[in-house]
């Protein structure tokens, strides 16, 4: 028995030796940026696999910042509203924004953020893809690591997280790939929390008319999927409605500054919105946010949140789209989905500094969403859409011409 114990124990050795040193590998690597942060909130973090771990790496950035105002919403706030910009009220600022995030998902990286630190500020982009309920969560959620759960109890220590990122084979894999070189990274994570989107990529691509036409493409296809496998969306929104109500309760119980805000999605963008059927949804769902921050507000005897309204078709949302090959920088957008933070922080400067009573009618970019003037956008909405159709039938003709394509491809299916 004697030697069978001695094999055991030197198995065991060279099993805990390999563990300490994967785990010490991992550590050093940190593929997923949760054990070493960058000092400087500007620096870039090249680390390819942070796209698809943002989740669990912002929600170890906020243990660690400790922010006591926030940015947060989807893509669009990632990568078109700087953290730094001088229009924003004083505070210590972090974008939080994450890809594709639904509202639930928003909501519970508020109550984490809040749990970690008071919020004295919320930057809050209310999005209609938030919305979508369709829409699942990605891979990288996971609500147990958060500082609390949904009814504001602390959460335990998430040791899964330590055992993945340590001793798991894809931590292992990404770290390896770390080690072998970082590759060129042209839209890094900054220590802020926001995207460092670059020109070079666009050049990549072939363009911004291959960006948009690229995103065309894909939400034309889903879209068309999804008429062919109808579900009930408003019965089905009704969940994410009362994540976003629990976001408006917390503000006004905490006595947190929250402006909210559609964003400025480009003209084409809203076109698809359109042609997938979804314009009159679209229209129902700014008079629903606007109707629940307003009985919210009635209920908690405070007056409602700011929802300023940048979406819609005006000097910016109808910038012109670079002709195919054409490699021409736009000012506003990297294609029909995100703006840039140059258009960030006109937002910002009208949300923060341009404040007035008659902001509904003032006809600047952005107006304030309230039950008289919802009506109102709305029609005006209708109108400039019209307006668009006729003065841009080229772009309409295109995306006709991509939808087109893709019913036939599925009917050749």
């Amino acid at each position: 028995m004697k030697p069978f114990t001695n094999y055991s124990r030197v198995m065991l050795s060279i099993v805990l030796l390999l563990l300490v040193m994967i785990g010490g590998f991992n550590w050093y690597y940190d593929p997923y940026e949760i054990y070493h942060f960058p000092d400087n909130d500007l620096a870039a973090i090249e680390k390819p696999e942070l796209e698809s771990h943002l989740r669990l790496h912002k929600a170890y950035s906020v243990k660690r910042i400790k922010p006591d105002s926030i940015l947060i919403g989807t893509s669009r706030v990632l990568v078109g509203m700087d953290p730094h910009s001088s229009a924003l009220p004083e505070g210590d600022w972090y974008n939080l924004a994450l890809t594709g995030a639904s509202i639930y998902e928003i909501l519970r990286y508020i109550q984490h953020a809040n749990a970690v630190r008071p919020l004295k500020t919320i930057v809050l982009d209310v999005e209609y893809g938030s919305f979508d309920p369709y829409l699942h969560h990605k891979p990288d959620f996971d609500e147990e690591r958060l500082a609390v759960d949904r009814q504001g109890n602390s959460n335990p220590v998430f040791l899964k997280d330590y055992l993945r990122t340590l001793f798991s084979y894809d931590a292992l894999k990404d770290s390896i790939a770390l080690a072998a070189g970082p590759g060129d990274s042209l839209q890094p994570i900054r220590g802020d929390g926001s995207r460092e989107n670059d020109f070079r990529s666009v050049v990549r691509a072939g363009g911004h008319r291959e960006l948009v036409d690229g995103i065309s493409k894909r939400l034309l296809k889903i879209y068309h999927q999804r008429q062919l496998h109808p579900i009930d969306i408003r019965k089905n929104r009704a969940d994410l409605y009362l994540a976003y109500e629990q976001i408006l309760r917390l503000a006004h119980r905490d006595g947190i500054n929250l402006v909210m805000f559609v964003p400025p999605t480009h003209a084409v963008y809203l076109e698809i919105r359109k042609m997938a059927g979804l314009w009159q949804d679209f229209k129902d769902w700014r008079e629903k946010i606007v109707e629940i921050n307003n009985r919210v507000a009635r209920e908690t005897g405070q007056p409602p949140f700011p929802i300023w309204d940048f979406s819609g078709f005006n000097e910016y949302t109808e910038e012109e789209v670079p002709a195919e090959g054409e490699l021409r920088e736009m000012n506003w957008y990297w294609e029909s989905s995100h703006f840039k933070k140059q258009l960030g922080n006109i937002i910002f400067r009208r949300m923060f500094t341009q404040h007035s009573a008659d902001a509904g009618f003032s006809g600047e970019f952005g107006t304030l969403l309230d039950l008289n003037t919802v009506p109102l956008t709305n029609s005006r909405l209708d109108e400039e859409e019209k307006n668009y159709s006729l003065s841009h039938k080229g772009e309409i003709s295109h995306l006709r011409k991509i939808l087109g394509h893709i019913n036939q491809s599925d009917t050749a299916l």
